[in-house]
């Protein structure tokens, strides 16, 4: 992520995420977590989220054929 891009979760987010987990961080790792989850919600928004219920699973695997 560049330094001069808003972050797309911001350090009082993470703060109540990280809460909601049971964590609580040093401020070490609360730094590395602040620059991972950048990059991790940068890629979970790129996931296609629309399937509908007819949509055919991606592996499909049938005991019977074997």
């Amino acid at each position: 992520m560049s330094e001069s891009a808003e972050p797309l979760v911001t350090r009082e987010e993470l703060t109540v995420l990280l809460a909601h987990a049971g964590l609580n961080p040093a401020p070490a790792q609360f730094e590395e977590m602040f620059a991972a989850v950048q990059y991790v919600r940068a890629m979970s928004d790129r996931l296609k989220r629309d399937f509908t219920f007819a949509d055919e699973p991606a592996h499909a695997f049938s005991a019977a054929r074997f």
